[in-house]
């Protein structure tokens, strides 16, 4: 038999000249072919050339060849190299992910890099998620940590099983039949008899995430809902250190802590004459989105606990805190590692706050630090400590970190509370800063690449994005407007957003935080821009439940910063409102102008701009915390000024009701939470 020949460093496999018996092969000179191609860039398991070996491998270097527009491929063995082309401006080598703004030549694209990588991640782990079946459940299962043992259940039939997934303090039945979930148990048999009575609707979830729902086909069935409820209750599990430390019930003793706030505001509520004609529903989605919010244990098909503080459609009748019309914004409350930092670890107690909840006595210095209303009479539990023989489960070489690791002393755990925003909220800058502060944590370095318009609304990775210069984003939709002749109709809008002034944003994702009472001062902020959101996409954004306007769409273009840009902002306003008129639904008709300014400094302001009566209508109005709107200057409503009292005049002569102050304008479109809607309603009122 002919002897497998040595591979050379840059080969990444075996080829079938190399395998045994097979008759030599003379070399190959012309390109790879598409199998050669993969092979280049995915290595065997187990190959052990180097990542610089590949990249000087001939191989390689001939695939890139093969892959650019028709440019050799070139290879790069070190930052400095690729720099000096950036220098020279050689920029035609399909190297776009390569950051230049550090020499003055173009954005930063270092953070979009790690955007785009993250999202590749979450895609790749999403496909690989398997599909409900009994290996795909076992196999995700082991790989989280936990053990795994099958049994027979012959009552139920042949081919019925029951797996059984184990963890220190959790136990999870699943009864399946040929790769079909029939049923989900869930015990947490060392937990409190609070957390235990919140496991039948976690096991309910975990069921909804396995059962096949009507329509589905078994072998379409995956795992993409279940890993991350799984992972969750795993996590717990797995941050414990039983008996001395149950994640479970240090999570179920916020939530009780929580709940106590929550029925306190709804009672103090009802003491409000204006609010005693009110539903239990209204008043607990009044104390959501105004007091300390309202915590949910295993809401929205989500296994944990959340803290809702802001909902779409807060002030219509029928909206409830379990309803799922709109967007709910929430605070996740977990467990995760300390990892060394300098925070207080967790604890369980169950008296965050006790029964009375407020303070008897408020002193100075409380009525200033609150933020939410009443001051609480906030707590401060015991800590935990560990016994010296329990393994320290948050960090990897802990006991090299921690000196009471290596004694005899016991130890605080390395474990502490986590706040996670979902959504994920977009802020500015300086919004990120505050709810940092808030958690009593120094701030990390923020990123100061990316705007806050650029988040909201995402930049096109072909344009060459600017931060300093003005963008302008544009988007035609269809707006609701009041009956007319008792019919329902919708108005044409086209909305020009103006961005003249650079305001850096970030993402807040998560936290770590020590107290519950730190959640409460972040609650006036995070309500701010969850507002500011809402308005920002019903302006910006198709909306679903809207028909499309003709020729809808939504385009972003940017101008060169100048100082006199407002000027020729305002000046173009002028010029539409010669030719808007209104479009009562049809799309032959032009379309309403509307033009909103946007700056973020010290707070949200819009600068509304649109055709009103025989004249320019502009309302400047801020979005304060709290979610709370604030007019600050008009031309339309009942003031005291020359050209708004003319306008007060015409409403008084059209005979429409009632004048509203600018304090009930504002309130009105905290209601609607659209400013186009709000537009029409202005429009309607006013007789336009």
């Amino acid at each position: 038999m002919a002897t497998p020949m040595r591979h050379a460093p840059s080969q990444q496999g075996r080829t079938p000249s190399q395998m045994a018996g097979a008759a030599p092969t003379p070399p190959v000179s012309t390109p790879f072919s598409n199998s050669q191609t993969h092979a280049a860039f995915s290595p065997p398991q187990g190959s052990r050339t180097s990542p610089q070996a590949l990249k000087k491998s001939p191989a390689t270097s001939q695939t890139l060849k093969g892959l650019s527009d028709g440019t050799a491929a070139v290879n790069f063995d070190s930052p400095s190299a690729t720099a000096a082309l950036g220098a020279l401006g050689i920029n035609d080598l399909g190297l776009d992910n390569i950051s230049m703004g550090a020499m003055g030549m173009g954005r930063s694209d270092e953070d979009d890099r790690k955007r785009r990588m993250d999202a590749v991640g979450t895609t790749v782990k999403a496909a690989g998620q398997g599909r409900v079946s009994n290996e795909g459940l076992e196999r995700l299962a082991r790989s989280i940590g936990l053990e795994c043992l099958w049994e027979d259940n012959l009552t139920a039939g042949p081919k019925s099983k029951n797996l059984f997934i184990a963890g220190a303090g959790l136990a999870l039945e699943i009864s399946i039949t040929n790769h079909v979930v029939d049923n989900v148990a869930l015990t947490l048999p060392e937990s409190t008899p609070s957390v235990q009575e919140h496991v039948g609707k976690a096991a309910d979830i975990l069921l909804r995430d396995l059962k096949l729902a009507p329509g589905q086909w078994a072998l379409t069935k995956t795992l993409e809902r279940f890993q991350p409820n799984l992972e969750r209750i795993a996590s717990l599990d797995q941050l414990s250190v039983l008996p001395t430390l149950n994640c479970y019930d240090a999570i179920d003793g916020v939530y009780q802590s929580l709940t106590k706030i929550h029925k306190w505001d709804v009672a103090q509520m009802r003491k409000d004459s204006a609010l005693k004609e009110k539903s239990e529903d209204s008043l607990r989605v009044l104390a959501l989105c105004t007091r300390h919010g309202c915590p949910l244990m295993h809401a929205r098909d989500r296994i944990g606990l959340s803290l809702d503080y802001w909902k779409e459609r807060r002030r219509v009748p029928s909206t409830t805190v379990d309803s799922d019309v709109g967007t709910t914004w929430s605070i996740l409350i977990e467990c995760a590692p300390k990892n060394g930092m300098a925070i207080m670890p967790v604890r369980v107690s169950q008296n965050w706050v006790p029964d009375a909840v407020e303070k008897a006595e408020n002193l100075p210095d409380d009525m200033m630090l609150s933020v939410t209303g009443p001051i609480l009479d906030w707590q401060e539990p015991d800590n935990i400590l560990l016994p010296a023989a329990a393994a320290n489960k948050g960090e990897e070489g802990s006991m090299e970190s921690d000196p009471s690791a290596m004694s005899n002393q016991p130890k605080l755990p390395d474990v502490m509370f986590v706040a996670a925003f979902d959504p994920p909220l977009i802020v500015s800058s300086s919004a990120a800063i505050h709810i940092h502060n808030a958690t009593s944590m120094q701030a990390p370095n923020l990123n100061t690449s990316v705007t806050f318009d650029a988040l909201v609304f995402p930049v096109d990775p072909k344009t060459n994005y600017d931060p300093s210069e003005n963008r302008i984003i544009t988007h035609s939709q269809a707006v609701p407007a009041f009956a007319r002749k008792g019919k329902d109709h919708y108005e044409t809008h086209k909305n020009v957003l103006n961005i003249d002034r650079a305001v850096y944003g970030q993402v807040l994702t998560k936290v770590p935080i020590e107290h519950p009472r730190q959640l409460m001062d972040m609650l006036p902020t995070l309500r701010q821009y969850a507002f500011l959101s809402t308005l920002l996409s019903k302006s910006f954004k198709p909306v679903d439940y809207r028909p499309k306007a003709t020729e809808e769409k939504s385009a972003s273009t940017f101008v060169a910063a100048a100082q006199d840009d407002f000027a020729a902002f305002m000046k173009r306003t002028g010029k539409k409102e010669a030719t808007a008129v209104e479009a009562n639904g049809d799309a032959s008709k032009t379309a309403l102008a509307v033009d909103i300014a946007l700056t973020m400094n010290p707070v949200p302001r819009f600068k509304i701009v649109f055709p009103f009566l025989n004249r320019t209508a502009n309302i400047t109005l801020e979005i304060h915390p709290g979610g709370k709107v604030h007019i600050i200057s008009d031309n339309v409503f009942d003031t005291d000024g020359d050209g708004d009292q003319e306008m007060a005049d015409s409403s008084a002569a059209k005979g429409k009701g009632k004048r509203y102050s600018r304090e009930q304008w504002a309130e009105q479109l905290e209601v609607v939470e659209d400013i186009g809607m709000w537009i029409e309603r202005i429009k309607y009122k006013f007789g336009d």
